[in-house]
C-alpha cells in the first residue's frame, strides 16, 4: 500500500471543471488539477496510431514513488498506453517544448477481480480441486481454495496519492501535437496511471481510466 504527498503538490484554487470524454458515452465536468511539469519529466513513447505523452510526478522524499500518467491519441486502445507508462523511461523520446502546462483530473479508481477464475491458465489448478488439494501443513481439515478475491484503489488527489491492492483467500472444507513553447497536456480522455518505485524501474500498481473520474 502506498499513500503519499507530492513533492510539488498541486493548488486547489487552479482546480477548474473541464469536460472529460470516456472511452463510452457523454462528456461530462469533472474537476481537473493543473500545474506546470519540468519539461525533463515528460516525454513520449511511439505507439501504433501516434506517439503517447508520459509525465512523471514525484512523490515527497528521498526514497519517494514515482507516479506517472500516461496519455495517447483520441481512440487509442489500452494496451499501448498502459505499457507506455510503465515502459523505461530510457524508452522515451524527449518532448521540444520549452514549457509543460499539466491538466489531471482529480480520481478515485476502484477494481475487484475474482482471482481464482484465472488460476487454472497459469497452472494452479489442484489447489482449486477440492479432492486433490492438499494443505496438511495448514491445517488437519481437508482444505481446498474456494476463491480469490483481489480489490484495488488508486485515489489521486492535489496533495497526493493512494495506492493499494488487497487479496482475500478463502478456504473452506471440501464442498497515449505540434511542437511549440508550450505543450499543454490535458488528461481529458482515457489514461493510464503507474505507481513506479524510487528507481522508476519496478512498477508497483498500474491502473486506466476509461471512464468519467470519479472525484477524489
Amino acid at each position: 500500500a502506498l499513500k503519499a504527498r507530492w513533492a510539488e503538490p498541486f493548488d486547489r484554487w487552479a482546480t477548474m471543471d473541464r469536460a472529460f470524454r470516456p472511452a463510452r458515452g457523454d462528456a461530462r465536468g469533472v474537476p481537473m488539477m493543473f500545474r506546470t511539469v519540468p519539461v525533463a519529466d515528460v516525454w513520449t513513447i511511439g505507439a501504433h496510431g501516434g506517439p503517447v505523452h508520459v509525465v512523471e510526478l514525484p512523490c515527497a522524499g528521498d526514497d519517494g514513488a514515482l507516479i506517472r500518467f500516461a496519455l495517447g491519441p483520441v481512440g487509442a486502445p489500452p494496451a499501448p498506453i498502459m505499457s507506455a507508462a510503465w515502459a523505461p523511461r530510457s524508452a522515451g523520446n524527449p518532448v521540444a517544448y520549452d514549457k509543460v502546462e499539466l491538466r489531471l483530473p482529480r480520481f478515485v479508481l476502484r477494481t475487484s477481480l475474482a482471482v481464482h477464475t484465472h488460476l487454472p491458465a497459469l497452472g494452479v489448478s489442484l489447489a482449486l480441486d477440492d479432492d486433490a488439494a492438499e494443505f496438511g501443513a495448514l491445517s488437519a481439515d481437508h482444505l481446498f481454495i474456494d476463491r480469490v478475491d483481489q480489490e484495488a484503489l488508486i485515489r489521486v488527489d492535489e496533495e497526493g496519492v493512494e495506492a493499494a491492492a488487497v487479496t482475500e483467500l478463502r478456504m473452506q472444507p471440501t464442498s497515449y501535437t505540434p511542437p511549440g513553447p508550450t505543450l499543454q497536456l490535458t488528461f481529458d480522455r482515457p489514461f493510464a496511471c503507474a505507481v513506479m518505485d524510487a528507481s522508476g524501474t519496478v512498477p508497483l500498481f498500474s491502473a486506466y481510466q476509461a471512464t468519467v473520474p470519479s472525484p477524489a
